[in-house]
């Protein structure tokens, strides 16, 4: 019985050091997984064991010779300009007309760019801002203006570094930010006598439509001689509204006050007022008159005495000399047709008066005579407006005229 005991306690210890045999070695250049049957793989069941040995890849690979991190001419995160900074400011016009912005002749920035192997102190400054090729910042700061988010930047475009030298030249992006809610008209001219050795991508003058909430490239300069310094002096000015709107109301314009309320309706001389005026009507009303939307439209323009209302077809509806402005209308607000805007402003015992236009910008480039000196600027154009009353045709109010038009007296017949 003890040689039996023993002859056991052998076998079974032979078996459990068989289960911690090392595998046999794998060929040169064999991973575990070409091998058939169980072997690297999981087994299935109420019970897994996994069982494999270590696979030889061959030779350990050579060392790296370590990279110069000057020699990348990487930048500290401590150094980098934040994006905020990436963009200059283009000037904005001092003063502006009371009804559109003033033209800006931007002598400034003067762009000037060298060969890349000559540093140049203002382009190739430690601080100067690097961006790739048509990459814009996330965000681009723009500084509201007489109430409305709009700015034109200019954003220095980088060649990398790691560029030949021969391919390597800075460029600039004149970008519109319109944070706005309504679409921006911009009219641009170049000054030939301030610009030089300058090629746009972009032939001037130049009209643009930028759409509301974005962030648009104008035109990209770059110099035509890359061994010399360049130049690129321009004019601009902006209005809010599409310059190319197309004035369509189907559904006709409502009077801008209720059925009830007796008004009489002035148009413009024809003859001797501008175009802004020539389809404006001036409605003559009691004092503290409820204002309605005579057309459905968003609230794109508020100031003390008007709102300026965004139409479907990109035109604009203007109502002016108000006296308050009803309670929830705000900037980017919808109203729909017939909707209060506010109460009309007293100018004598009793009475009161508003104006009403529908318009859109137009661009306007001249040359001067003498200088030759572009400019570019907008005026605004009002539209001829058809209105519906409650009972009745549509009609176009082209003479002074009460409204509602007195009823005509029926005769009888004498006999």
């Amino acid at each position: 019985m003890t040689g039996g005991k023993s002859l056991i306690l052998l076998v079974g210890t032979y078996l459990s050091l068989a289960g911690c045999a090392p595998l046999p070695p794998l060929e040169k250049g064999e991973l575990p997984w070409d091998r058939g049957g169980d072997f690297a793989k999981v087994s299935t069941g109420n019970r897994a064991m996994v069982r494999t040995g270590v696979a030889q890849f061959g030779d350990a690979p050579a060392a790296e010779k370590p990279v110069d991190a000057q020699a990348l001419n990487l930048v500290p995160a401590e150094d980098k300009v934040p994006p905020a900074q990436i963009s200059t400011p283009v000037p904005a016009p001092a003063s502006a007309p009371a009804q559109d912005q003033a033209p800006a002749q931007a002598s400034t920035p003067v762009l000037t760019s060298t060969p890349a192997t000559v540093p140049d102190p203002v382009i190739a400054a430690p601080s100067a801002a690097v961006i790739p090729p048509n990459l814009m910042p996330a965000t681009i700061p723009a500084e509201p203006k007489d109430g409305y988010d709009f700015a034109l930047r200019d954003v220095e475009i980088k060649r990398p570094a790691f560029l030949l030298n021969e391919t390597s030249t800075t460029s600039h992006d004149l970008t519109a930010c319109n944070r706005g809610i309504a679409p921006v008209s911009l009219a641009m001219d170049v000054l030939p006598d301030k610009t030089e050795n300058v090629e746009l991508d972009k032939q001037m003058p130049l009209d643009v439509a930028v759409p509301p909430n974005t962030d648009q490239v104008i035109v990209r300069s770059s110099p035509k001689d890359k061994s010399g310094s360049s130049r690129f002096s321009y004019t601009y000015s902006w209005s809010i509204g599409l310059y190319t709107a197309e004035h369509r109301c189907h559904e006709g314009y409502r009077f801008p006050f209720g059925p009830k309320v007796r008004a009489y309706a002035s148009v413009a001389d024809k003859a001797h007022t501008s175009p802004y005026d020539l389809h404006a009507i001036s409605f003559d009303l009691p004092a503290g008159t409820e204002i309605l939307a005579a057309r459905k439209g968003r609230v794109v323009g508020i100031s003390q005495e008007s709102i300026d209302l965004l139409h479907d077809d990109s035109t604009i509806g203007t109502y002016s000399h108000l006296g308050k402005l009803a309670k929830g209308v705000t900037l980017g607000k919808e109203v729909a047709a017939k909707a209060l805007l506010g109460v009309v402003k007293p100018v004598a015992a009793g009475a009161g008066y508003l104006y009403f236009v529908v318009w859109r910008p137009e661009p306007r480039h001249s040359t001067s005579p003498g200088s030759g000196r572009h400019s570019a600027t907008f005026e605004r154009v009002s539209f001829p407006v058809e209105f519906c009353p409650e009972s009745g045709p549509c009609s176009v109010i082209s003479s002074d005229q009460a409204i509602p038009a007195p009823k005509k007296q029926k005769h009888k017949k004498r006999g």
